[in-house]
């Protein structure tokens, strides 16, 4: 408990905000290909009580509008999609260290298939639900961030973003720049309207659901 209070202190967000700004920071894509070749995973929102509050959330969510097929883009190393219920599911990342991980993982379910994202093309998909886990606020460049939103809002009956939704200058630096994604959205997205909004459980974290809903 003191922990996580101590990571919203203000005297945390200094540190912070002093370390991440001394810090050598290359680009997202190096950045997780050398986190997950050191063994590194992909962070606590993908473990422990976040990764069963997410599951819980994504879950039911394709029970109650009969998905069939989710892309997720930034899939990570797989360990909050053992906790998923999805008839079909294809994961894109950008580390194919992660990737051959991810694959062996999940060898044996034929449902689930990987892919760098490099390789992605919406003419693969069914177009049903697109996902985007703690994604955002990792993407630095502001064009690798705009190319993602493209492609989130491009046909997906629905999208499901879990992110932080704030400027802050303060715990922006190395791998993390927070933004208000849904500026961007309201300025290029004309044919989603934003179904709901579901906060997190644990109430010092500022990463929360935010559902999508084409307009057709």
């Amino acid at each position: 408990m003191f922990k996580k209070y101590l990571s919203n202190s203000f005297l945390a967000k200094a540190v912070l905000f002093i370390f991440y700004k001394f810090k050598k920071f290359e680009n997202s894509q190096t950045y997780w290909e050398a986190r997950y070749q050191k063994g590194g995973n992909s962070g606590v929102g993908s473990y422990d009580n976040l990764a069963h509050f997410k599951a819980s959330i994504i879950n039911n969510f394709v029970k109650q509008n009969n998905i069939s097929h989710i892309d997720e883009l930034g899939c990570g190393d797989g360990n909050q999609l053992t906790f998923a219920k999805y008839p079909n599911y294809v994961g894109y990342d950008v580390s194919e260290t992660i990737l051959e991980k991810v694959k062996i993982k999940f060898k044996e379910d034929n449902t689930k298939q990987f892919f760098n994202i490099s390789d992605y093309s919406k003419l693969k998909s069914k177009l049903e639900a697109v996902l985007s886990l703690d994604v955002i606020y990792h993407l630095i460049e502001d064009e690798i961030f705009k190319t993602h939103m493209e492609r989130l809002f491009d046909g997906y009956k629905f999208v499901i973003i879990f992110s932080t939704n704030f400027n802050d200058k303060f715990y922006n630096g190395g791998h993390v720049k927070n933004r208000q994604f849904t500026d961007w959205i309201n300025k290029n997205v004309s044919d989603y309207k934003l179904i709901e909004q579901i906060d997190n459980t644990d109430g010092f974290s500022k990463v929360n659901f935010y559902i999508f809903e084409k307009i057709y």
